[in-house]
Parts: C-alpha cells; structure tokens; sequence
C-alpha cells in the first residue's frame, strides 16, 4: 500500500532585545533562503521595516537570518525598547512546507548585567579572548589586570559576544588576566557584574579544515553559435543537463551538409553534436526550422537547447564550434577544528584558499575565489567559487579545497603541508 509522506513543520526562535540594532531569527531547519531573506518577511510593531540601513543576511546553512535595523527615514539609528513587538512571516523551509502562522516575541525589559563566562590566553603566543554572556560595549584594556603580561589591544568578534585580546608580550605560563566586568555595559545599559580570571595555558595541537560545504551553486549556460547562410542559431547547455555550465566548453557542435531532411546526432562520450542540414536547393530550410526540429528531439532537449538568432536560410555547413561562455559559481562553507588567530583568519585572501578538481595535488589555475564572513572564533568562513572551465569542475566527494598555512591557531600551531589544510568538498 502507498504511505503517506511527512514534511516536518519548520519552527523559528526570535532573539530580540532591549536596546539592541539587529533581530536574529533561528530556524529549526534548512529554509529557503530567499524566503527568509527578505525583509517583508519581518515586522517591527506591525510595521514594515523600511529606511535606510534596513537589512536582512542569512548564514551558509539556511537556519539563520539576521535583521539589522537601519535608520527610520529622516531619523536615527533604530534600537529595540521594551514592549516592541518582533514577527516573522510564515516562511518555508527548503522542501517547500511552512510553518502555519507568523511568529512574534515581545522585548522584555531586561534588567540583568553581563558576566564574563569563558577565556582563553595561550602559551607561547600573543592571542588571548574573553566572552560574555551578551553583547556589550566599552570593553578595553583598562578592564584587564594582567599578572606577568599586559594588554595591548582588544577587538569584538563580529559574529558572537567574544573579544579578541592581543598581549604587549609573549604569554608564558604562571600568566593571567583579571576580568574586572563592571566597565563594560550590555544593550539594555545594565553595567556587568563579577570578575574572571583567565590562566594561560598551553595548545600543542595543529587545526585541521574539518569540512568545505557546497552550499549553493549556480550556472551560466555555454553558448555555440551557428552562422550557416544568412540564418543563425546558437546551441546552449541546459542547466541540468549533461552539459551544464563550464561542461559544455568541451563539447564541439557541427553543421554538416544534409540532402533533403534534417536530423541531429549526439555524442556523449566524442562530446559533439552534429546537425546535418540539407543544403540542396529546394530543400534548405530556415534556422527557425532548424530550431524546431532541435528543441523536438527528445535526447537534445533534455540537455540542450537551441534558439534562433537571426532568421534567414541555414544554407551552408558550419565547421565544428567550441561554445564559450559557460561557468558555474559555488558557495562553500568552511569550518576549521578550531578557534583561528584573528588577524591571520580575517578576510579575503588572509588566509589565500585554493581548489583542486580532480585531488591530484595541483592547483587549478582558471578558478577564482572570493571569500568573506571569516569567524576566528568558530573558525569558519564563506567562499564564493567560480569555475569557468570543464576540467576544473568542482565535484562533491572528489574535489578538494585547501586552506594556506599561513593561517594558525590561537597558539600558531599551523600544517606544514605545502597546500596548506585540505579536505574533500562535500
């Protein structure tokens, strides 16, 4: 008997505090990004947030969407107030069901100062970090007592409530750092309570690039363009056909001379195509036949398609054409084992990443990358690839992306292998 499929009821949590410029939306699973990226999908008080500044990110993984509150129009910076109402819409997840009905939070006075709960101060290096409970404001380095070291910097990580702290000198063992909170305030302006003493201790663990997620791609279909006579058409790789994207720029297309009908051969393993037109007079025919007779046949269509670019008379052979044009674009997460050393984990190109298509240990040289969102903390980052040629394509489980060793830990262990850290693309 046939049974029935279940789609689980996505359900979101609303973080919305007082005092606070943005709104982060948490979704129990993968949704559909575009869905819970835009901003009519959010209220503020039953209205819709509009203005300059007003935005909407969402992560890699699709389960969170972060509202930033810009500025109301002619007006300051928006901040949350007590009894503000947050909502949002009923969204879908990525297999397409909803939940049943918005969701909505009231911000509640908050009335409790921030602790400092966690810290870190590494032997042998400069890197220390502290965090808090929420996200506060006038943390320095006058809020630190050090005990055989000093403070020279801090810096928010911009991705969690976690300060980055740079020492004036080697941390050694026997030093610490004193947290004294009460300097520093939370959104709500409650001053922070307790101390923390952070004790340095030692890392001898080199990190490892724990996985590289293709999140998302996208494709831009190559192009062969067929002038036989004063009509012309072009041949274009579907998107998920055999030929998508870069894949289609190792195929050939061929206009051979027919006698009175048309036909078209297909060869996935020459990669060619061949269109056999008849160029006797009387039997010619126009491209937009041509097209027709194409776009008909079911082996073409399925992973091709063809369209008229200028109407006339296919009445000569066309030599084998080699389309052009053709690229995919991948988003990939990374994640490394641990914590990164901020300022050699910090933007595109500090670390350089790299991509190996086919894992044989060479580097491809016609992929380029753009990566951002780099999180020292989580040790993660979001890399945008674009792969414009068929023997560098990028295949989950075969294709490896490498991270350079100049990136470290919070200690500086590093791999001394010469691509730096790698692992399959999954």
């Amino acid at each position: 008997a046939d049974t029935a499929t279940t789609q689980s009821t996505p359900t979101v949590t609303i973080s919305a505090l007082e005092g606070a410029s943005s709104v982060t939306f948490t979704y129990s699973e993968k949704m559909n990004s575009t869905a819970i990226g835009l901003k009519t999908d959010y209220t503020v008080n039953n209205a819709a947030v509009v203005g300059t500044g007003y935005g909407v990110t969402v992560n890699a993984a699709k389960t969170v969407a972060t509202l930033t509150l810009g500025q109301t129009v002619g007006g300051t910076n928006d901040t949350l107030s007590v009894s503000d109402v947050v909502c949002a819409a009923a969204n879908a997840n990525n297999a397409g069901t909803a939940n049943t009905a918005k969701t909505c939070v009231t911000v509640a006075n908050d009335a409790t100062g921030p602790t400092a709960t966690a810290g870190k101060a590494l032997i042998g290096s400069t890197n220390a970090y502290i965090t808090f409970d929420s996200a506060v404001s006038g943390f320095a380095c006058g809020d630190l007592t050090g005990s055989g070291i000093g403070c020279s910097s801090v810096t928010k990580n911009a991705y969690s409530n976690t300060w980055a702290i740079v020492a004036d000198d080697t941390i050694a063992s026997g030093d610490t750092f004193t947290m004294t909170t009460s300097g520093v305030t939370d959104t709500a302006g409650n001053a922070g309570t307790g101390t923390l003493i952070i004790t340095a201790s030692s890392d001898s663990t080199k990190p490892t690039l724990k996985t590289a997620a293709i999140s998302s791609t996208s494709v831009i279909a190559a192009t062969a363009t067929m002038t036989g006579g004063t009509g012309q058409y072009n041949v274009k790789g579907d998107t998920g056909g055999i030929a998508a994207g870069e894949l289609f720029e190792a195929w050939s297309v061929e206009g051979l001379a027919g006698t009175t009908s048309l036909s078209v051969t297909i060869n996935a393993v020459d990669k060619t195509i061949v269109v056999t037109t008849p160029l006797t007079a009387g039997y010619t025919k126009s491209a937009s036949a041509v097209v027709s007779h194409l776009n008909a046949d079911a082996t073409f269509s399925a992973n091709f398609t063809a369209a008229v670019t200028t109407i006339g008379t296919v009445d000569a052979a066309t030599g084998a054409q080699t389309p052009g044009g053709g690229q995919s674009t991948h988003t990939i997460a990374l994640t490394m084992s641990e914590s990164m050393a901020p300022s050699l984990w910090a933007s595109n190109g500090t670390p350089a990443v790299s991509l190996d298509a086919n894992a044989d240990g060479t580097v491809d040289s016609n992929t380029t990358d753009t990566c951002a969102s780099f999180n020292w903390e989580a040790g993660t980052a979001t890399c945008t690839v674009v792969v414009i040629t068929a023997s560098e394509k990028l295949t989950a489980g075969t294709s490896k992306l490498h991270v350079a060793n100049t990136a470290t830990d919070l200690k500086g262990n590093a791999t001394t292998a010469t691509l730096g850290y790698g692992v399959l693309l999954s």
